[in-house]
């Protein structure tokens, strides 16, 4: 007890308080652990005391597992599309190879027949100057025959044909070409989007959105494990633990007080005739029983 007084007055008696916080369990469940011991400092955001709620912890045990469960049922998914994803490519690599060797022989044989054509088309030309230009031969042809020789039309005729044969021949590799050119535009693209495909194929995707959605739910429950931890809400020093481990304990049920010993104050018992000579902001004398004097302020 300490004593209260003014100048010229009767003392009265009063008694140090210190300002506390009540923890309660805020929810009604078991006591898990106690993390802090009777007389120990703690300082805001600390943590006092764990509670124990079993049927978030079965759906959080649940969670992980189906969790677990689906981490292993992603990888041997992907396992199976990466040996799918290499056999798909080995073939497709191997069409490709077919297709551009194709292409390179039809470019070979467009580019012999064209080598052909030009040489058969100066044949053409040649004969066609040497008539121009007539040779005694042909001079003595044309004053004691009337028609041409037919050995000659045979020739020309031949040479011609072989130059609109090698045309045809040119029209048809330039269209083998660009049969070959799409083929390969064909299979680089389905190359490029072939690993998607097997990604679909195999389910994975699927398992992704599975596997994030039991992601998300565990990390609610683990949101949820985390409100059973109940923290200091100030600093101060802990005071009786009324409770133990393994309590059950209702929502409004005390389970300890946290001291702040850094704003301590006098509580004093004045007679109701003697209340109006102690009005807010007066100061007075204390005294401690050691004999220790102070000055202090009527704050209520």
């Amino acid at each position: 007890a300490l004593w209260m007084q003014r100048p010229g007055d009767a003392p009265y008696i009063g008694v140090l308080q210190t300002a506390s916080q009540t923890v309660t369990a805020g929810r009604a469940e078991r006591i898990a652990q106690i993390l802090v011991d009777e007389g120990q400092q703690v300082e805001a955001g600390e943590p006092l005391f764990v509670l124990s709620d079993a049927q978030l912890d079965n759906a959080r045990a649940g969670a992980l597992r189906k969790v677990e469960q689906l981490e292993a049922e992603l990888s041997q998914a992907q396992a199976r599309a990466v040996v799918e994803l290499e056999w798909r490519l080995d073939e497709l690599d191997q069409d490709l190879f077919d297709a551009k060797l194709k292409s390179a022989r039809c470019l070979q044989d467009k580019l012999a027949h064209e080598v052909s054509r030009i040489a058969h088309q100066e044949l053409i030309n040649r004969l066609d100057k040497a008539e121009r230009e007539g040779s005694a031969i042909g001079q003595i042809r044309q004053i004691g025959q009337d028609k041409s020789d037919p050995v000659d039309n045979q020739a020309r005729m031949d040479v011609l044909l072989k130059v609109h044969e090698a045309e045809n021949s040119i029209e048809v590799a330039k269209a083998q070409i660009e049969m070959c050119d799409r083929r390969v535009k064909e299979l680089e693209k389905l190359k490029a989007e072939l690993p998607e495909k097997v990604r679909l194929s195999m389910g994975i995707h699927v398992v992704e959105a599975r596997l994030a959605e039991a992601r998300d739910r565990l990390e609610r429950l683990q949101e949820s494990k985390a409100d059973l931890t109940l923290r200091a809400a100030q600093h101060g020093t802990i005071g009786i633990i009324n409770r133990q481990a393994c309590d059950s304990v209702s929502s409004v049920a005390p389970l300890v007080e946290i001291l702040d010993n850094e704003h301590q104050f006098l509580a004093v018992n004045i007679p109701s005739t003697d209340i109006d000579k102690f009005a807010v902001g007066n100061e007075i004398d204390l005294e401690f029983p050691n004999g220790v004097h102070r000055e202090g302020r009527v704050v209520k």
